[in-house]
């Protein structure tokens, strides 16, 4: 059964995408970064916009069923969040001491064209995997669970193997 398309899906392929091509491309241009950059940003808004919709539809959905309102689950949605970007930002930390970052940000003279580059390759290429796996692995479950087969080798089109 093929499901009609969803701007959360393509938000996330979206982001994937741009942070991808950022990765491929490895440009110097600062317009060019900028302006994949703002593909994959919007694509990442319509993630947030879906995480925000539901969360609050689900609580009032919960409210309207049960005929209490529940302060909590708002409480540990956001509680959640904060502390997903707590863990985000010590991975961060992680990575630039992995790369041997030893930057101030008023002398920036001490960091070397390879500590740039790595710090490049990061911050394009895990948000760029994160996203496309985000995708496929769901993808992959749901085709299992139904138990869908692809075409066998030797029904293929020559060319395409």
């Amino acid at each position: 059964m093929i499901r009609a398309f969803h701007p959360d899906i393509g938000g996330v392929l979206a982001a994937g995408l741009g942070n991808l091509i950022l990765y491929l491309l490895h440009t110097k241009s600062v317009w060019l970064y900028i302006a994949v950059l703002l593909i994959s940003g919007i694509g990442t808004t319509f993630i947030y916009l879906l995480t925000w919709s539901i969360a609050s539809d689900a609580i009032d959905h919960a409210a309207l069923k049960s005929g209490v309102e529940e302060p909590y689950a708002y409480s540990f949605f956001s509680f959640m969040r904060k502390l997903g970007h707590c863990v985000a930002a010590v991975f961060v930390n992680l990575a630039l001491f992995k790369i041997g970052y030893e930057g101030n940000v008023l002398k920036t003279s001490n960091i070397t064209d390879s500590t740039l580059t790595e710090m490049y390759t990061w911050s394009v290429l895990v948000p760029a995997l994160l996203y496309l796996a985000g995708i496929f692995i769901p993808v992959h479950l749901e085709a299992k669970k139904l138990d869908l087969k692809g075409i066998p080798r030797n029904q293929l089109p020559k060319g395409i193997y």
